[in-house]
């Protein structure tokens, strides 16, 4: 009985010791898991502060970005504005040159064709003229050649 009391003693010694041990490794794994969870909290908060400044930097560049972004919009408008002034004022001189062509061409064709019949008709009092040059020049040939008949028969006549 001794002996089992004495195991008995020396299981509950070394049950406590056990326990002990336990509570002093879990007090340890306690603590590095607070030590841990701490510097976890650190490093959020540290993102946190940090991706903080970061969000803000990149809210202000965003800001400017899209300040930007209006002032190349409201240029590229008034851009366009002043090309479809330019384009408009064009469009009219352009339709006034057309008229003025137009109308240059008009007078023109009618001087030409005016022309054109004075052309004809003095080629043609040409022609009436020259048709007469040439019946007149075979009347004259015929009339040489008359002459010439009756010069041949007064030789004729008087030899």
């Amino acid at each position: 009985m001794e002996e089992k009391a004495n195991k008995d003693e020396d299981l509950d010694f070394l049950l406590k010791a056990i326990k002990a041990r336990h509570l002093s490794k879990t007090k340890i794994t306690n603590s590095v898991i607070i030590t841990s969870m701490f510097v976890l909290a650190l490093f959020l908060l540290y993102s946190g502060i940090t991706a903080s400044s970061e969000r803000s930097k990149l809210e202000a560049v965003i800001d400017k970005l899209t300040e930007k972004n209006v002032q190349l919009n409201d240029h590229l408008n008034q851009t366009k504005l002043d090309y479809d002034r330019r384009f408009s004022k064009a469009s009219i001189e352009l339709r006034s040159v057309q008229e003025r062509l137009a109308d240059s061409t008009e007078k023109l064709n009618e001087q030409i064709s005016t022309e054109n019949y004075e052309y004809r008709n003095r080629i043609e009092a040409i022609e009436i003229y020259t048709k007469g040059v040439i019946d007149l020049r075979k009347e004259l040939n015929s009339i040489y050649d008359r002459l010439d008949t009756i010069e041949n028969r007064a030789k004729e006549q008087f030899h």
